[in-house]
């Protein structure tokens, strides 16, 4: 099955974050994402270009959806013609598996992506 099609798994604080090997291996699933180290642990980012601030939101949204169905949320950044999108489990401080099923999800969003014209 692909990663994009896993479901996220519940994690707790007693979750371990990724070894450092296997987010070597992981990050193979998700062209684009850069691991960035943080204070609060890495995490995945990347960002995604648009044409206007409407079609931004509405990506936003989309991810939102799936954010919500698997209870795994991300850090969105909106900006005139962008999406930074930034994925990491805040419990481990760290990266889990889930991480990149939903940077997958992302970039499969952002592929099939069409937005609705908006009448203004």
């Amino acid at each position: 099955m692909p990663i994009s099609q896993e479901r996220c798994q519940p994690t707790d604080f007693e979750t371990d974050p990724l070894e450092p090997a296997q987010i070597a291996e992981l990050v193979t699933y998700v062209s684009g994402w850069e691991t960035v180290d943080c204070s609060t642990g890495p995490r995945l980012t990347k960002s995604f270009p648009f044409e206007d601030w409407l079609t931004a939101i509405a990506f936003v949204t989309l991810i939102a959806e799936q954010a919500t169905f698997e209870d795994h949320h991300p850090v969105l950044t909106v900006g005139w013609g962008r999406v930074m999108a930034e994925w990491w489990t805040h419990k481990i401080y760290g990266l889990h598996r889930n991480d990149f099923i939903m940077a997958c999800r992302t970039d499969h969003i952002f592929d099939d992506f069409r937005p609705t014209p908006v009448a203004i």
